[in-house]
């Protein structure tokens, strides 16, 4: 699934219960991107949050200036990725707790991006930021 956000004051809350795992290739590709200032967007693949989420994949991308994106992930073998480009004061969150998740966040251009990575036991967490008033955090639960 694919959502693409054009304009400014966007706001997208989606939340979807999920199943898969062993082996790890026939979750759900999920992918949204932002072009534009003050965008909201809340992805959340245990929407329930009764059982787990499973071999997904949640590809956000984010272009223009104080744009907020959270993602939360509950499960085995997800992968979340996110980019953020050319504007300032965007925020990024994520939490993936589970075995064997990972996750990648990019962020160029503009100043004062936020980038917070919840990261529990298991997986991997990444976070590449440029540019001297950014911050990048990464917590380990």
């Amino acid at each position: 699934m694919t959502v693409n956000q054009v304009g400014t004051g966007n706001t997208l809350d989606f939340g979807i219960n999920t199943g898969v795992a062993t082996g790890g290739t026939f979750g759900g590709n999920y992918s949204y991107s932002a072009t534009g200032n003050n965008d909201i967007a809340k992805i959340d693949s245990n929407n329930n949050g009764n059982s787990t989420s499973l071999s997904n994949t949640v590809a956000v991308t984010q272009t223009g200036n104080t744009s907020v994106a959270n993602v939360n992930v509950l499960g085995a073998l997800n992968s979340v990725t996110a980019a953020t480009s050319g504007g300032a004061s965007n925020s990024f969150t994520s939490t993936v707790n589970g075995n064997n998740n990972t996750q990648a966040v990019s962020v160029t251009g503009g100043g004062s991006n936020t980038v917070t990575l919840n990261q529990g036991k298991g997986g991997s967490a990444l976070a590449v930021v440029a540019g001297v008033t950014e911050l990048a955090t990464t917590n380990y639960n």
